[in-house]
């Protein structure tokens, strides 16, 4: 089984180092405090799964997560919440920023069948990726072809 990456972000040391004991054993594991430390993270390492603590405020994480979307496209969000804020939810689903919201305190085994979940998701939405850049390589070629050929 090939590894997966997972970025946890949360301002607590002790929910980072607690998510680092539990999780270390099934994937490899990178730690956050700040969004600025987690966007570092994401660019320099291939994070398959992106979980992060809602304690950071809205308008960051917003355009954080907007940002990660678009640079990271097959990068699977999972949020931690102590509520869940209706109205932010929906909009995060239907804008297609997070993949799963899930609320605290989580269960290890729980949050786990989570991250494999969605790191299926991921892995499908990046072989998407690669396919459609291919067919449009190839339809470019057969453009060309076409377009060298005399009838």
């Amino acid at each position: 089984m090939e590894n997966i990456y997972v970025l946890y972000v949360g301002e607590e040391s002790n929910a980072r180092k607690i998510f680092k004991s539990d999780f270390s054993k099934f994937y490899d594991v990178y730690t956050a405090s700040t969004l600025e430390e987690a966007w570092l993270v994401l660019q320099i390492n291939n994070v398959d799964v992106l979980v992060y603590d809602q304690k950071i405020s809205i308008s960051e994480r917003k355009i954080f997560l907007e940002m990660a979307a678009k640079t990271f496209p097959a990068l699977a969000l999972v949020v931690l919440v102590d509520y869940l804020n209706t109205v932010e939810f929906v909009k995060a689903i239907n804008k297609e920023l997070v993949f799963k919201y899930v609320l605290k305190p989580y269960q290890p085994e729980v949050l786990k069948n989570i991250i494999d979940s969605v790191y299926g998701i991921a892995v499908i939405t990046k072989l998407t990726a690669a396919f459609q850049e291919e067919l449009n390589l190839v339809k470019k070629e057969l453009i060309q072809f076409k377009n060298t050929r005399s009838y």
